[in-house]
């Protein structure tokens, strides 16, 4: 109808939106990457968790060395301090291609949002990382056009006022210990996007490298104490990763996902 028509030009689309971990569709990075590769101006992003794969990593940075004005800002103060240390991780290779992070020092950040270009915003429950991306039950609102764009970028030029604004040298100067210890925590990282089937997948070959290991009349196995003890380490190897893992997990899902912040959206 004409009268539809006349107000969705005068206040836009509002469309709410969820994403499960049943299906094949990760529709939560999907409305991210959109957001970031359609962005001709600017893209301000609030998330409490920075730990991405090598598609949104390289989404950001082409945005970036495109000319678009990314900003993305983080706490400063952490309430998990290894997820923390990770999401510390990522900054250099962003800082390198241009793109803005900011610290936020008054205490824990838990908003997650995207506004671009004053057209577009997404506010929920979606943290920019793999569990939430991957394997959390989330949701979301989809802004387009409408009033409270504007108000969703004016809080964030408002909540830099209490940031820190991240130097390439803060990446450069950290400790060695602390950079060798980051680069192990992201090799560990892409395990989160595993499904259920693969996780018992792994336990099970590695139960069974260690079985083999120590099976002394294996068939498959000429007599080398070598070859053994070489299968029995990358069997305990295995359940090493699945236990960081199962760690990390329990780390990220003992916080409640809430939504960010409440708007008026009509």
């Amino acid at each position: 109808d004409r009268r539809q028509r006349q107000m969705c030009k005068e206040t836009g689309f509002v469309q709410p939106f969820c994403d499960t971990p049943l299906d094949e569709e990760v529709v939560g990075e999907d409305v991210y990457l959109n957001i970031i590769n359609k962005a001709k101006k600017y893209v301000y992003i609030c998330t409490p968790y920075l730990i991405i794969d090598n598609e949104m990593m390289t989404a950001l940075c082409l945005a970036a060395k495109s000319g678009v004005d990314v900003r993305i800002m983080t706490p400063g103060i952490p309430d998990k301090k290894l997820v923390f240390i990770l999401t510390q991780s990522y900054y250099r290779q962003l800082l390198e291609a241009g793109v803005k992070i900011y610290e936020y020092q008054p205490g824990f950040l838990h908003a997650k949002s995207f506004v671009s270009d004053d057209e577009i915003g997404v506010v929920g429950t979606i943290n920019l990382d793999y569990r939430s991306l991957y394997l959390h039950f989330e949701d979301g609102v989809w802004i387009y056009r409408n009033r409270v764009i504007q108000d969703i970028k004016d809080d964030f030029i408002q909540t830099m006022e209490y940031c820190r604004q991240i130097e390439p040298e803060f990446c450069l100067n950290r400790n060695i210990g602390l950079r060798i210890m980051q680069n192990i925590f992201r090799a560990f990282a892409p395990l989160c996007k595993m499904s259920t089937e693969n996780r018992i997948f792994m336990v099970f070959s590695a139960f069974y490298l260690i079985m083999i290991g120590i099976e002394s009349d294996c068939e498959y196995l000429p007599d080398c104490p070598v070859l053994r003890i070489d299968w029995i380490l990358c069997g305990i190897l295995q359940y090493l990763r699945i236990i960081l893992l199962d760690c990390y997990i329990m780390n990220k899902d003992s916080s409640l996902s809430v939504p960010a912040i409440s708007l008026p959206v009509h």
